[in-house]
């Protein structure tokens, strides 16, 4: 009888340790597994400051496109008001050498006329 009690407890305590060992294995793995949902974590919040820091890039470069844009329109304008100036400045140029050709034919009309009338 003692040999039955003693191999009962020794399937007994053979249970026991071999539950232990699962029981720390199980607490082993479950370590891991927050160490990494730790490091997911540390990798998730990263991510969420790069984006955050790639979506204030992104704003300042449109902000830029949009000043951009509008110097563009202001040059444009600004040389299509320089090129119609340039267009009167000539014409208007034209129009006081045609004069002054008109005048010096004139004073040159005069004089051949007066001189034959002497």
């Amino acid at each position: 009888m003692a040999t039955n009690a003693s191999s009962a407890n020794d399937g007994t305590r053979q249970k026991l340790v071999e539950g232990y060992h699962h029981g720390e294995e199980g607490i082993d793995s479950l370590e891991r597994s927050l160490q990494l949902a730790d490091e997911i974590d540390q990798n998730l919040d990263a991510g969420a400051q790069t984006l955050a820091q790639q979506g204030d890039t992104l704003n300042s470069v449109e902000k830029n496109l949009d000043d951009i844009d509008s110097n563009l329109d202001r040059s444009e304008s600004t040389l299509k008001r320089i090129s119609l100036n340039i267009c009167l400045n000539k014409f208007f140029i034209i129009l006081l050498i045609s004069l002054f050709v008109l005048l010096i034919i004139g004073f040159l009309v005069l004089g051949i006329i007066n001189k034959t009338r002497r």
